[in-house]
């Protein structure tokens, strides 16, 4: 079922089962969804969701596990890299409007999300 307005962009990273299809009914008429993530198997979209309301579908696979993200791996794996040094600003998720707000003015390498209780 598809959400009345919805986003203009809807981006799909997760790679879980049904994001997919949830991805593309949050999009607005007239919106795109990137999908990014990967499953194991088939999910089912809403075909009639995603024509009558014009949305359009992009899929990218701008990272490929041979050769990228297994070398990414090894590097973190192998100490070469310390992640802390790659998360530049943080906020708590209460504070999300205000943390998107850096994010949108640039500079921001990684923002860490603390969620409460962690």
């Amino acid at each position: 079922m598809a959400v009345r307005g919805g986003a203009d962009l809807v981006v799909e990273s997760a790679g879980r089962p049904n994001t997919p299809a949830l991805a593309a009914s949050l999009a607005r008429p007239g919106g795109t969804i990137v999908l990014l993530g990967v499953t194991a198997h088939a999910d089912p979209i809403d075909i009639l969701d995603v024509v009558l309301a014009e949305k359009r579908i992009i899929g990218s696979a701008a990272h490929m596990w041979d050769d990228d993200v297994q070398v990414a791996v090894d590097f973190l794996a192998n100490g070469h890299v310390r992640v802390s040094d790659l998360i530049t600003h943080e906020t708590d998720l209460a504070d999300i409007g205000a943390g998107l707000d850096t994010l949108a003015g640039g500079g921001v390498v990684k923002m860490l999300v603390r969620i409460a209780g962690e």
